[in-house]
């Protein structure tokens, strides 16, 4: 019953679509006083060879991932994948124009 308990107390997932156009970094989502930015889900497909990295403010949140052109990238996890700090906006760096979508909770 603590896994079903832990499951509805969880916040409201928030999506954002991704697309840099010609610029290769940014804020995805911005900063919220005293929450965190939890990534449930991500998906990525660069239009030419290139690196995704996320960020928290300016700090890396993950390592800069090798992407191939044309080919989608993603993962998910139910409990996340990575967080920024509290108060904190979630960025990107990605080395060429990309798009897709990002799956949030505000923490």
């Amino acid at each position: 019953m603590g896994n079903m308990q832990l499951l509805y107390n969880q916040p409201q997932p928030k999506y954002v679509g991704l697309d840099s156009g010609a610029v290769t970094e940014g804020t995805l989502v911005a900063a919220v006083a005293g929450k965190r930015i939890r990534v449930l889900a991500w998906y990525c497909a660069p239009i030419a060879a290139s690196t995704l990295e996320f960020l928290s403010g300016t700090t890396a949140l993950t390592g800069a991932m090798s992407l191939s052109a044309s080919i989608g990238y993603g993962d998910s996890a139910d409990f996340g994948l990575f967080e920024t700090e509290p108060g904190e906006a979630l960025a990107w760096t990605v080395g060429a124009s990309a798009r897709g979508y990002l799956v949030y909770q505000l923490v």
